[in-house]
């Protein structure tokens, strides 16, 4: 059953809503995501199935372009918001009136929406109530990995990954550990096992200790690339088992650092004190020659 429910208009982002559909599917799994396009076929009772996914689904991206609030029906030239019968409306009305987590994503350099701009819609006025998060085409891996973060937040995981974050690490499991030859470099097999700041992170790591080693660090962002390998599990070479989202000791400036995303297979950057994504730590060090 899908549990992520994109809302858009056509004309106005739907080049945006279709990406962001295929990289969804690619991160969280075929089914995981829908779209109307793909996803109701001929002959299908297309009103009855759009409201069904829309209050089922756990949350809904509702995807809002610079002509989103504009749009107007070509025949009546009136707000299509306005109109009861208008699908996007209705879309959301549905997703409110049924608890889903309803999340305005900004595409580009579309403005976030006021109780002003919803006020002859008041079914759908909470809206503008919402946080809402951005999806721009210069900033997209970024971005994708924002929406992503709150996705993992709110127990939406890829395939296999459901099992993964319930197995709680123990002690023993952090303390396994694999060497490198080629590299030098110690790594733990596994994670800290939560979101970090990346100062937490930081922390983290000095303070780790396994092995009877205290020179752990965090991996810089082409250490964590270098582990990148499509077509394994978490497209992670054997046998590491870690989150998608990897805090790096690379930093861009003073606020900012550097962040590995192995189901996307891209690197990013976040504020360091971002807590909205989830990214954890693992550790690595160099080994003395033998």
């Amino acid at each position: 059953m899908p549990r992520i429910f994109i809302s858009y208009r056509t004309d106005d982002a739907g080049q945006a809503a279709s990406r962001l559909f295929d990289d969804l599917t690619r991160l969280f799994g075929s089914g995981s995501a829908f779209i109307d396009h793909t996803q109701i076929s001929g002959g299908e009772a297309w009103a009855e199935r759009l409201t069904t996914e829309a209050a089922r689904a756990a949350v809904m991206f509702v995807l809002i372009g610079s002509g989103w609030l504009k749009a107007q029906n070509p025949t009546t030239g009136d707000r299509r918001l306005n109109e009861p019968d208008d699908w996007v409306r209705r879309e959301i009305q549905t997703a409110l009136d049924a608890g889903v987590l309803v999340v305005p994503v900004l595409v580009d350099d579309a403005r976030p929406l006021t109780a002003i701009d919803l006020r002859t819609v008041p079914e759908i006025q909470k809206l503008a109530e919402k946080q809402s998060l951005q999806l721009r085409r210069k900033d997209w891996d970024t971005d994708v990995a924002h929406l992503q973060g709150l996705l993992l937040q709110h127990g939406i995981a890829p395939s296999g990954e459901s099992a993964l974050a319930r197995d709680h690490q123990t002690t023993s499991a952090l303390s396994r550990t694999y060497t490198d030859s080629d590299t030098g470099l110690m790594w733990t097999i596994r994670d800290n096992g939560k979101g970090l700041t990346w100062f937490e992170a930081v922390e983290y790591a000095k303070q780790f200790r396994v092995g009877g080693y205290s020179d752990w660090r965090l991996p810089t962002v082409d250490e964590l690339e270098e582990l990148h390998e499509r077509g394994t599990e978490n497209a992670i070479r054997p046998p590491f088992r870690v989150h998608a989202l990897m805090w790096s000791s690379t930093t861009s400036g003073e606020t900012h650092a550097l962040f590995y995303n192995y189901w996307v297979g891209t690197r990013g950057t976040l504020p360091k004190d971002d807590t909205t994504n989830q990214c954890r730590a693992f550790c690595v060090r160099s080994v003395e020659p033998q």
